[in-house]
């Protein structure tokens, strides 16, 4: 600091401008270095979008990949097993249309088909000679094979095992009819299956879109408030430094007026002392 300064003051306002100067550069340097961090955070926030949103699509689309194969493996599972009682239900549904055409529901017509259809067993023939052959032998024996009874009786017993031969048939044709309607029962709880399966199919990829869409939505709104964050702090940030400069430089003009006053005060105190030593003087003199 030079004499003329400290009773003129010039040094300290000198120094109050150029911290001044020193103050605005800093403030015009912090906005544009805020508003640039601002800017490359939220163009951060907007290239991590989209690489998320695509992540979610590709999980989304392995999801549906993955439930469309195990539907349609399970499909066909049941399909195959379902075919499987195919010749089940087939012959059934045959044996059950000649049984009741046996029976006489579908009319003389089904009836005669029925009659025509009729096979007797291998072993039928060779019991009807066994049996009429037996009745002719002993009626041999009694001396009455000529006889009218002994026809009868032949006759009647080759119709009592013709009945009963008929009969087993359209037995084996119940059974087959039976076991039929089994196997479209089996088929029934085949279909049900594939019924539940496409239930749970249908379930499951509702709650796989529904929730890549909330996870979408998720990511909508946390980017949002990423960007919310970002202007927030910025503007706090802002702020806050704004304050502190304001502070400095209201320090700053208060130092630049301190400096006035002192140098006023340099100047007052000077002059009383030269006052005082030219007092001393005069009375030196005059001694």
């Amino acid at each position: 600091m030079s004499i003329l300064g400290a009773f003129s003051g010039s040094d300290g306002r000198n120094a109050a401008l150029a911290t001044a100067q020193q103050i605005q550069q800093t403030q015009n340097a912090v906005l544009p270095m805020l508003y640039q961090g601002q800017g490359q955070a939220i163009e951060g926030i907007n290239q991590a979008q989209p690489l998320s949103l695509n992540a979610l699509g590709a999980g989304l689309d392995l999801t549906r990949g993955a439930l469309n194969r195990g539907y349609t493996t399970g499909r066909e599972d049941y399909d195959r097993a379902s075919h499987l009682y195919d010749p089940y239900a087939q012959t059934g549904q045959q044996g059950f249309n000649m049984y009741a055409n046996s029976m006489g529901l579908n009319g003389p017509a089904g009836n005669a088909s029925a009659v025509g259809a009729f096979q007797a067993s291998p072993g039928y023939q060779w019991g009807v000679d066994q049996a009429t052959g037996g009745l002719m032998r002993k009626a041999a024996s009694l001396g009455t094979l000529g006889g009218g009874n002994t026809m009868t009786g032949v006759t009647t017993l080759a119709n009592n095992l013709a009945n009963q031969e008929y009969g087993n048939w359209r037995q084996g044709l119940q059974w087959l009819g039976n076991t039929g309607y089994q196997a479209t029962g089996a088929q029934a709880r085949l279909a049900q299956g594939q019924g539940d399966l496409a239930t749970g199919y249908g379930q499951n990829l509702a709650g796989v879109e529904s929730d890549y869409a909330k996870s979408v939505a998720n990511q909508y709104t946390n980017d949002a408030r990423a960007r919310a964050g970002v202007y927030t702090n910025t503007a706090a940030l802002g702020a806050n430094a704004l304050t502190d400069l304001g502070k400095l430089q209201a320090q700053n003009v208060n130092s630049g007026m301190l400096a006035g006053q002192q140098a006023s005060a340099n100047s007052l105190a000077t002059a009383l002392k030269l006052a005082e030593i030219g007092g001393k003087i005069a009375a030196a003199r005059v001694g």
